[in-house]
């Protein structure tokens, strides 16, 4: 049995440490044949003859992003694995390590995230019936990633031309600082878009509300009249 790292397992050889942990024989990809833990999942990656020049704790996210993307390519325990590897996309050779998936996307990834911010960095396949490598990769924003899906449907996209800008609701509620949920009943109501781009207006406390949020008396008969209708 084969790997991902391409670490080939042969067998456990019969010894255990003082924990009761046993061990087993594996090939690297090297060649070489080496004693190690015997790991039910298999995660083995090399005999250490493989180097780290990008260490995972110097860049978090990022290897949070390669792991998942092996993930959802190899591991097919996950509800995305039929989306991805089930329909046989995988990732290229040349990624078979984080170093090497580093020297090809860290300078970008840095650019993007310095221009949209690392919450709105993800990465994306130009040709979503390709797999992943440095020729079919880009990083970009989880709105253009949203509209790249395979089952991507144009009609069920809300767009809505204001001022010469042509945005969907997602990117309008950004820019207006709206949340999507509000843009979406208006829209469901029939409103004019002017009418659905409208900020929310939040009405100012009455000296009766105020008097009816914290439970006190007030002796004047406009609070006592909202205090009764309420």
């Amino acid at each position: 049995m084969i790997n991902e790292y391409n670490v080939e397992i042969l067998g456990k050889n019969g010894k255990k440490n003082k924990y009761n942990v046993q061990y087993a024989d594996y090939k690297c990809h090297c060649g070489k044949v080496f004693e190690s833990r015997f790991a039910r999942r298999f995660v083995i990656k090399s005999c250490g003859c493989r180097g780290t020049k990008f260490k995972k704790k110097d860049h978090p996210r990022l290897y949070g992003v390669y792991t998942n993307m092996k993930t959802r390519c190899y591991n097919k325990k996950v509800f995305s694995y039929k989306h991805y590897g089930g329909r046989g996309i995988t990732v290229t050779e040349d990624w078979d390590t984080f170093d090497k998936f580093c020297e090809d996307m860290l300078g970008s990834y840095y650019q993007h995230v310095e221009e949209y911010g690392e919450e709105q960095t993800t990465i994306d396949r130009t040709d979503n019936n390709k797999g992943y490598g440095k020729d079919n990769c880009r990083w970009v924003t989880y709105s253009e990633n949203s509209l790249n899906r395979r089952k991507f449907n144009t009609k069920r996209m809300v767009f809505l031309e204001h001022k010469g800008k042509r945005m969907n609701l997602t990117d309008w509620a950004k820019v207006l600082g709206m949340k999507k949920v509000t843009l979406i009943h208006r829209h469901l109501k029939g409103w004019s878009t002017e009418d659905i781009l409208q900020p929310v207006i939040k009405p100012t406390i009455t000296h009766g509300a105020e008097y009816a949020k914290y439970k006190l008396k007030c002796k004047c008969k406009k609070c006592e009249a909202f205090v009764r209708v309420r």
